[in-house]
């Protein structure tokens, strides 16, 4: 778990409340002056003073930790919305995901680096108070920890954020606001299709009838000199028995409709295409993304049809 190099003391806890409780009095007197520039509906990227950006790696996990990236403009992972969720307090969230920077918490007295969470506008750990500093630059305090938004080293890219002691003349915890050029549409849920993976009475095509596992041999005494005759769990030598590990061509796409139809053909070339070791995880070799997910499920839930939770264009 990567961990920010800050470590709470109990008379900073007190002087956190005490700030909060500031910052709380401080909205409800002057309303949030920052939020009046800022449209819920619009897209932003959230800069820091070093000129990276907030970037939750296309994620779709809870508890994805949000890091420093190079811009990209355009990339949908460093899209935000920002929406007043408490009395001038703001609400962070990816589009993408449809979740929110979140603090974390505090684990055994140590602040860790901030993370998606599911959206909640009456989550205190998800409400950030947008201060202006100056024009344009921005402050973001956290409502239940009253600590700023930053980052304690250098800030390179891949670097976590987190919370840190709130300074306002500190630049690692300085940020500026501009909008994102990305394009991000929801698809109507589909109610049909001509895909054979979106068809659950298609699990199998030019598929051989299924059979009990057995290893065929050239003859009986080929079988009893075996070692795996008289220990099963040994891997087997006969001569009618073809092992399919190895290397093998591959090629790998991001949507279906780019993937090469004409490929099962025998004068197909695949000299361009890469190899990779069967069996194996492609995602693990540097192809796509892993996913793990007992929360947020990657697809929107309209079953069989495989929709992505937001269309990007």
């Amino acid at each position: 778990m990567y961990y920010c190099k800050y470590q709470y003391r109990e008379k900073q806890i007190i002087s956190k409340i005490l700030l909060s409780l500031f910052l709380s009095f401080y909205v409800i007197l002057f309303k949030g002056y920052a939020q009046e520039q800022i449209n819920p509906n619009d897209l932003y990227e959230i800069v820091s003073s070093n000129g990276l950006v907030l970037d939750h790696q296309e994620s779709y996990d809870v508890g994805t930790m949000i890091l420093l990236a190079e811009p990209g403009r355009g990339q949908v992972s460093q899209a935000w919305t920002i929406d007043v969720a408490w009395r001038g307090y703001v609400l962070l969230t990816s589009p993408v995901s449809s979740q929110s920077i979140d603090n974390n918490g505090v684990v055994d007295g140590i602040v860790g680096a901030v993370v998606l969470a599911e959206s909640d506008k009456d989550k205190q750990n998800q409400q950030w108070l947008m201060t202006e500093v100056t024009s344009g630059v921005y402050t973001f305090t956290n409502r239940f920890s009253g600590m700023n938004l930053g980052f304690p080293d250098s800030g390179p890219p891949g670097e976590a954020v987190c919370q840190v002691d709130p300074d306002p003349t500190n630049p690692n915890q300085l940020w500026t606001i501009r909008k994102s050029n990305a394009t991000i549409v929801r698809e109507k849920l589909k109610s049909s299709s001509d895909n054979d993976w979106e068809n659950e009475t298609i699990f199998a095509i030019n598929k051989e009838p299924g059979r009990a596992t057995y290893v065929p041999f050239s003859s009986r005494e080929e079988m009893m000199k075996d070692a795996s005759f008289e220990k099963q769990w040994l891997r087997t030598n006969s001569t009618r028995y073809q092992l399919l590990n190895g290397n093998w061509k591959f090629y790998w796409v991001k949507e279906p409709d780019e993937r090469p139809v004409n490929f099962y053909k025998t004068n197909y070339d695949v000299s361009g295409w890469d190899e990779i070791p069967v069996p194996s995880n492609w995602e693990m070799h540097g192809y796509g993304t892993a996913i793990y997910t007992n929360i947020t499920y990657p697809f929107r839930n309209n079953p069989p049809f495989i929709q992505k939770r937001l269309a990007i264009r």
